[in-house]
């Protein structure tokens, strides 16, 4: 991702003062008083932004957390070795938070994130966080629970990457992705999965270490098997799993 060639998404998005209602069901304000929460909003903002957009965490030397309310974004890191590229990370998408590490100032090397879709992103200044856990510490723990969440996800990828072939890393992958965006007990219940968001098939090669191009032959095959259904676009791509046992069959098979 070259960031340079993107805009802001500050520059022409809609921007709303967020109410309790907005906030109260997120996972990291759950089960915090309605004081806490009325802090939060008072210097807190939504943007609606559109997608394509980068978003930076950093603003007039401010740091700032996000909360996705509304779709997806996708992490990229500068290169150790050449600082002039940048590497996929991963996606974040609704209850997720982005921004964090560099909210408690932790965060040494700049983690970039751009709008996969239409986003609506709760902006909150890095002193509001702290104030508002010194409130209400139960907003700790939920944020420690979102970052163990983070961890869990970030070993799904390590697990595709090793994987022995093409066939499994995307089927993993589409079954990771399910997972993470559809929920644990709804994988479980269900046969039949719409993966929200648009997804760049680029984007997918990069989780699993592979060429857009394999990617794409990929989800043709398994199209062609009537494991899933594609549509893909300049938008992106939508992605239904249409037999979810037969998928996770093929990761357990030797």
């Amino acid at each position: 991702m070259s960031t340079r060639k993107r805009s802001s998404f500050r520059s022409d998005s809609r921007i709303e003062q967020p109410t309790i209602d907005d906030i109260r069901d997120q996972e990291l304000f759950r089960g915090l008083d309605a004081e806490t929460l009325q802090f939060i909003c008072e210097d807190s903002r939504i943007y609606d932004v559109v997608a394509n957009q980068l978003v930076e965490t950093t603003w007039d030397r401010i740091n700032y957390l996000y909360v996705i309310l509304k779709g997806f974004v996708s992490a990229w890191r500068p290169s150790c070795f050449d600082p002039a590229k940048e590497y996929f990370l991963a996606w974040r998408g609704p209850n997720q938070i982005i921004g964090e590490m560099r909210a408690i100032g932790t965060e040494s090397i700049s983690t970039h994130f751009k709008t996969c879709d239409r986003c609506h992103l709760l902006e909150i200044p890095s002193r509001i966080f702290f104030k508002a856990g010194e409130m209400d510490p139960v907003m700790y723990r939920n944020f420690s629970h979102l970052l163990m969440k983070k961890m869990r996800y970030q070993g799904h990828r390590a697990e595709v990457v090793q994987m022995a072939n093409t066939r499994l890393k995307v089927v993993q992958t589409l079954l990771h992705l399910a997972e993470d965006r559809c929920g644990s007990e709804k994988i479980k219940q269900c046969e039949h999965l719409h993966i929200p968001g648009l997804l760049d098939q680029t984007e997918l090669g990069l989780y699993a270490g592979i060429t857009r191009a394999t990617v794409n032959r990929e989800l043709r095959v398994l199209k062609g098997e009537k494991l899933i259904q594609f549509s893909a676009s300049k938008s992106g791509t939508r992605i239904i799993i249409l037999n979810r046992s037969a998928l996770q069959t093929i990761t357990q098979t030797p």
